[in-house]
């Protein structure tokens, strides 16, 4: 498969705003390797996307530029890059490192870092799925799971894990004790390396598959959901049909901004935001 890399560079203060429209637009992978005043960021998506995402990304800068007059000019390049390329350019920066205090995430490349003596590891392959344990977003999802079940017994949780991708916060959540986990997602390729991952890191029983939300049947005591804002609020109603009364549902994949677009929606519903966490500009709720 080939890939396209659209190289950006942009303002310092640019950077949240450009990153999250990236990923609003399907990019599989964004990265940040430049430094102040200006930075560059580089975000992967499949090459048979391209035509479709450009355009919508350029338009996206053309506003910006009207918000902003004075607004240097912001720098777009794409270039392809193979997928052995891609690969290796993800090694380059995918590296072993503490998840949470409990968890040691761990490439499945690595065979030489030692997991420190106490913690669990975590050994992921990403592929091209979503959720490699370095995003933002997914540290404070397994935070709030980790949260979420300190208190209970894990024995009798019942979790569905929504747009599972690498399969990394069911892994965690079966590792923490969970029996019955569910994990779904509408990416081919993200079944497979979610599969993968599991068969990994030695964990079974997790009922995997393709299958729309709503042919789901209730009741889950935990959802964890780290997708866009507009497909939680796409789902919000699939949430409450799902989620057992005094249940928890777990929100990341947000910005911390996007709190006011999330209550309006979940509010209605009769779910109360009990916590946030922050990281950089993500955030997540419970």
């Amino acid at each position: 498969m080939e890939w396209c890399e659209i190289n950006v560079q942009a303002a310092e203060f640019l950077r949240e705003a450009v990153t999250n429209r990236l990923f609003e637009l399907g990019a599989d992978g964004v990265t940040e390797p430049g430094q102040s005043p200006n930075i560059l960021i580089q975000a992967y998506f499949r090459s048979d996307a391209i035509n479709k995402v450009l355009p919508d990304f350029m338009t996206y800068i053309g506003s910006l530029h009207e918000m902003f007059p004075l607004l240097p000019m912001v720098s777009v390049e794409v270039a392809s890059v193979a997928e052995e390329n891609w690969v290796e350019r993800y090694k380059e920066f995918y590296l072993a490192q503490p998840l949470t205090p409990q968890f040691f995430l761990k490439p499945k490349w690595d065979s030489k870092t030692k997991v420190p003596h106490g913690m669990i590891p975590i050994v992921m392959e990403p592929g091209q799925a979503f959720g490699t344990g370095l995003h933002s977003s997914t540290r404070l999802s397994v935070h709030f799971i980790e949260k979420t079940l300190e208190n209970v017994s894990p024995g009798a949780i019942r979790l569905l894990d929504v747009g599972t991708g690498t399969g990394i916060l069911s892994i965690v959540a079966s590792k923490l004790g969970v029996p019955d986990i569910t994990a779904i997602d509408n990416d081919p390729i993200a079944i497979e390396t979610a599969r993968g991952n599991f068969k990994s890191n030695g964990v079974s029983g997790i009922k995997l598959s393709g299958d729309d939300i709503s042919k789901l049947g209730p009741f889950f005591d935990v959802i964890v959901s780290n997708i866009l804002l507009e497909t939680h609020i796409a789902l919000a109603p699939q949430y409450k049909r799902l989620i057992k009364p005094g249940g928890s549902l777990i929100l990341a994949g947000l910005l911390g901004d996007q709190k006011p677009a999330l209550e309006e929606t979940l509010t209605p519903l009769g779910f109360r935001c009990e916590s946030s966490e922050n990281a950089q500009e993500w955030a997540a709720f419970l």
